[in-house]
């Protein structure tokens, strides 16, 4: 959803109503600043929000397109979501996990077969 003509101040307000649910302690907790800080800048004297604001909140929003809430252009959310190096080491692991997962299952079904084979091997003997 495209809003134009917001402050810098209405567009960080509206992503603590779209991405907080409306809840400025949550939000500051997450940019770690403190509530006060929020409220001066989305309610109170609406004072323009710090650089080390802004980057607290782009640097713990990974999914908010930063031209958005810079400028207003584009997007509040990033439309293809980067995966981060930890997140990709953690799927490269995950993955290996099922691989090995699913070897042993293999397995499994072998020393089954195997094992199937013996008990009917045995009853064709006695």
């Amino acid at each position: 959803m495209m809003i134009k003509n917001l402050t810098i101040n209405e567009r960080i307000l509206y992503l603590i109503d779209n991405q907080y649910g409306g809840n400025q302690k949550k939000f500051a907790d997450s940019i770690g600043y403190a509530p006060q800080v929020v409220f001066n800048i989305v309610a109170g004297r609406k004072s323009s929000p710090s650089y080390d604001v802004l980057n607290a909140i782009i640097s713990t929003n990974d999914t908010i397109n930063t031209d958005w809430l810079l400028t207003g252009k584009g997007q509040m959310l990033k439309s293809d979501i980067k995966i981060s190096k930890s997140n990709e080491t953690e799927i490269e692991y995950l993955k290996k996990i099922n691989e090995l997962q699913e070897y042993k299952i293999k397995q499994l079904e072998e020393e089954n077969n195997r094992y199937q084979r013996d008990i009917e091997f045995s009853k064709k003997n006695n």
